[in-house]
């Protein structure tokens, strides 16, 4: 809260192009981003640990808010893995179409920014298709 005030002072204050206003931002987008991780990297870890899938889930999809909000400065391929992320929680859990939603979102991402042909997008199309025979 206290970077989205501090950046909300520069902006009103010195504007959007004052050089104290694009450091603040870019430390603003490292921290959220830096929460993103850490929430992934939470829910991997309880994940393993044997959690509740809903807490899993929650954890992934509170990062994935974040990537998504971010938009271009998020990494892509972040946003597809916490995607698949949850496909593996729903997975483990036994809500399919959760999964196949998850997954789909994830593969979609991959075909838009690496293409069908790359090695990384057939993977996961394998594997999505996979997820549809279940």
């Amino acid at each position: 809260r206290e970077c989205t005030k501090a950046l909300q002072i520069c902006e009103k204050e010195l504007g959007n192009d004052h050089p104290y206003t694009e450091s603040c931002s870019t430390l603003f987008s490292k921290l959220k981003l830096g929460k993103a991780a850490k929430m992934n990297e939470e829910g991997l870890v309880l994940a393993k640990a044997g959690g509740d899938y809903r807490d899993v889930v929650k954890l992934f999809r509170e990062a994935l808010e974040i990537y998504i909000e971010m938009g271009r400065e998020a990494d892509p391929h972040r946003t597809a893995l916490v995607h698949e992320n949850v496909a593996a929680a729903y997975i483990s859990a036994d809500k399919l179409e959760e999964a196949i939603a998850a997954s789909a979102a994830a593969l979609k991402i991959y075909r838009r920014t690496l293409g069908d042909d790359h090695d990384v997008t057939k993977k996961r199309m394998e594997e999505h298709r996979s997820l549809l025979k279940r």
